[in-house]
């Protein structure tokens, strides 16, 4: 069985190459964008449309209330 890590890898290779510092990444793709941060960052409360996120590296805590 592969590790989640091991699949992850290359798509977290990928997000670096599009995604080359920190911040917000538009694409190609409408309504898509790469986000990336390198270091941990304080809690956001926010209100989000529905949305499919993909952590590639890392974590994030996230709520639902």
């Amino acid at each position: 069985m592969t590790s989640p890590d091991r699949l992850a890898a290359p798509l977290a290779a990928l997000i670096e190459r599009y995604a080359g510092e920190d911040g917000v990444h538009a694409t190609a793709l409408p309504r898509v964008v790469l986000i990336r941060s390198s270091r941990p960052t304080e809690p956001l409360h926010t209100l989000h449309e529905p949305a499919l996120c993909i952590v590639a590296q890392g974590r994030v805590k996230g709520s639902m209330v």
